[in-house]
């Protein structure tokens, strides 16, 4: 079978990450062309992944102005020359695709990365025809939450939604974990000092992604602020132009730098920064389901998160910590000063968590999935 996998960018972020490993495991048996509609860091690992081809179609909306009607036939003409038998869309911010591929009647699944917020935002940017997207021949979620969001938005009425979650490949996870971790810096410039958690006295708190409000940077700093006896660590992009943009927590630490916040900047392996921490606190007000969470527990550090913030509940309920209720700062404090306060708990993942988190086996059974559709 010739698949076209389809990413809306090359970033490494969670929706591009894990339809790389998807990708990379179907070209196994399949001829799988890579098609990204935005250039990034993720392009690099891509064309070491084994795939027939990995390209580039820049027709993304944060750096491109083309109407609906022109991205289409660019897809078109690609699609006419690839003449794939499937055309794997792998999440909304690409699904104009799937406007060429009912054009073309081409079958073609929707993996569904976003949530409501998410959802609607990229329908205002009139990135795809939600009539064309009901035409998918499959339609998967990140989520059970995105799934319902997914319905609601986009009049998918009882049509069935496969809830594919979320999965990571615990081996590379592993180790890439055991690589040098990235130098991070305070305000000041100071050096987070590499001390093994058996050596150090001050327990090292967590959190990931690109520091922004739906992230809950502000939250993260403010949880620095109570917490002064703990350092804070926030693995990813702080204070880069991106960042300047995006971070309400720039703002607050240039007015009260605090001296136990800590940040590595864009990293392409966070593994090794993540697997120092005693504690991930995931702070998102919204997230569908962070690959960070499956991740981090797979290296054994404990992971708190919130019910409402999205899919990160269902690692969290049954392996870490779960708070119910909205995300707050207040509470996450309260948890923290409690768990401080007890034993340290044997975090280490059982056989079940990773029978469950490993991506190959979820690939497997989408796969047949996909042959169900198409048959």
């Amino acid at each position: 079978m010739k698949i076209a996998f389809i990413l809306h960018d090359f970033s490494l972020t969670g929706a591009p990450k894990i339809g790389l490993d998807i990708a990379s495991i179907l070209s196994r048996r399949h001829t799988v062309s890579l098609v990204s509609k935005k250039d990034g860091p993720l392009r690099a690992f891509a064309e070491k992944a084994g795939l027939s081809d990995v390209a580039m179609i820049n027709t993304s909306h944060e750096t491109s102005r083309l109407s609906l009607s022109s991205r289409v036939e660019l897809y078109e003409d690609y699609l006419k020359r690839f003449k794939p038998d499937l055309v794997y869309i792998n999440s909304l911010a690409a699904a104009d695709w799937a406007s060429a591929c009912y054009m073309l009647e081409i079958p073609f699944l929707v993996h569904v990365h976003e949530m409501r917020s998410g959802i609607r935002a990229l329908a205002v940017e009139g990135i795809y025809s939600i009539g064309d997207i009901r035409h998918a021949n499959l339609v998967l979620s990140a989520s059970e939450e995105c799934g319902r969001d997914a319905r609601d938005e986009l009049l998918l009425g009882s049509r069935s939604i496969v809830n594919f979650g979320v999965s990571i490949d615990c081996a590379a996870v592993a180790r890439k974990s055991l690589e040098e971790p990235a130098k991070a810096v305070n305000a000041r410039k100071t050096i987070l000092a590499d001390t093994p958690k058996d050596g150090r006295t001050r327990p090292l708190i967590a959190m990931c992604g690109q520091s922004c409000l739906r992230k809950g940077s502000d939250m993260f700093w403010e949880l620095a602020l109570r917490v002064p006896e703990c350092d804070f660590l926030w693995v990813g992009p702080w204070d880069d132009d991106t960042s300047k943009v995006v971070n309400p927590a720039l703002a607050m630490n240039s007015e009260r730098p605090l001296d136990n916040l800590y940040w590595t900047g864009l990293l392409a392996n966070p593994y090794s920064s993540i697997v120092r921490a005693d504690l991930f606190m995931l702070t998102a007000r919204e997230d569908p389901n962070p690959l960070v969470v499956p991740e981090a527990l797979s290296l054994g550090v404990p992971v708190c998160s919130f019910v409402n913030t999205g899919g990160s509940r269902f690692w969290t309920e049954r392996y870490g910590f779960s708070l119910a209720g909205a995300v707050s700062t207040d509470r996450m404090e309260s948890f923290l000063r409690k768990l401080l306060a007890q034993t340290p708990l044997d975090a280490q993942p059982t056989a079940a968590f990773f029978e469950e988190a490993d991506i190959e086996g979820k690939v497997q059974e989408l796969l047949q999935e996909i042959e169900a559709v198409l048959t």
